[in-house]
């Protein structure tokens, strides 16, 4: 789940634990953050490196001005 809204982020956790399915909330806190997460997925790792990378994909995105 990608929230691209920092006060949203906490709300998405909660959400995740409420859902019987598996639910990885990367807290993401614009939308920019949450597209450059998206593009960095690559389909073929394991979900453990695709949220790492992604992670690191939104951590190097520039806020917006």
């Amino acid at each position: 789940m990608l929230p691209n809204n920092g006060n949203v982020v906490l709300t998405s956790r909660q959400a995740a634990d409420l859902s019987p399915k598996t639910v990885h909330v990367l807290p993401t806190e614009t939308v920019p953050q949450g597209v450059s997460a998206l593009l960095a997925v690559r389909y073929d790792e394991e979900t453990e490196q695709i949220l790492e990378t992604m992670r690191q994909a939104a951590e190097h995105t520039a806020p917006p001005n």
